[in-house]
């Protein structure tokens, strides 16, 4: 009897070996893992220059088409957002909103308007907070005036911290804003750590060491002609030794003269 595999024919088990071959090497690929990353949400409080460009990784990382991504977003708009594009939605007509346009119209309605001078704004920044509260504070007015040079972002961040920290920044000369955003947060935590140190050793009790030998003092009573007697003797009134200059007495008694 011949073997079961002459039955097949010539094309048919190539077809078969190389689904073997492909299955083999599918098994032994390595695959990325899998980062699950959720679809940001807006609201009006949320600044839009940020939550754009986390849109726009998630629209990268899933590869999604042009024309799905408006709807996606519409998704997950919140309150007066979402009252807003249904407006946009009678405007432009649902099918005929890009993403370039939904982009426009967001940073137009939710935006810094165009009569903010987010450059001046920028350049007159305080630190009255944290660093880390201050530092999103100038992000925020950095991504308003478009691209800065590298120095004067580090300038600018500078001129705006607290003058506890300036001197320890500047003496180590940053030239990047993360460096410098660094730096100015690293000192922060040291002048805490000082500060609290300081603050713990001051209301610190004195530590007070009482010798219990000397908690009570004996009391002796002299009578007058006791002490007439001493006085002529030369003697000390506490003890039985002689009084004179640099005399002291060791032990120390309460005398109350009767």
């Amino acid at each position: 009897m011949a073997d079961s595999r002459q039955d097949k024919s010539e094309p048919e088990m190539l077809n078969l070996i190389a689904a073997q071959e492909q299955s083999s090497g599918i098994a032994g690929m390595c695959h990325p893992k899998v980062i699950k990353m959720d679809f940001p949400r807006f609201n009006r409080e949320e600044d839009p220059t940020s939550w754009s460009c986390r849109a726009s990784q998630f629209f990268d990382y899933h590869q999604t088409p042009e024309e799905e991504r408006v709807l996606m977003a519409s998704w997950n708009l919140e309150g007066d957002a979402q009252l807003w594009y249904q407006l946009l939605k009678e405007e432009h007509g649902e099918h005929c909103i890009t993403w370039q346009i939904f982009i426009d119209e967001l940073f137009e309605r939710f935006g810094p308007t165009r009569y903010q001078d987010c450059f001046g704004d920028l350049t007159k920044l305080q630190q009255t907070g944290t660093v880390k509260e201050y530092q999103a504070q100038f992000s925020r007015l950095l991504l308003c005036t478009g691209r800065l040079l590298p120095e004067q972002q580090v300038g600018w961040f500078f001129s705006g911290l607290k003058e506890s920290l300036k001197a320890d920044v500047q003496a180590c000369k940053p030239t990047t804003l993360s460096v410098v955003v660094g730096l100015a947060q690293l000192y922060e935590a040291h002048n805490q750590h000082t500060k609290k140190i300081a603050t713990s050793e001051t209301k610190k009790p004195a530590n007070y060491r009482f010798n219990s030998s000397n908690s009570s003092m004996s009391v002796k009573r002299l009578t007058p002609a006791e002490l007439s007697e001493r006085r002529a003797k030369g003697l000390c009134f506490n003890c039985n030794k002689k009084f004179g200059h640099g005399h002291r007495c060791k032990k120390l008694f309460l005398i109350e003269g009767s």
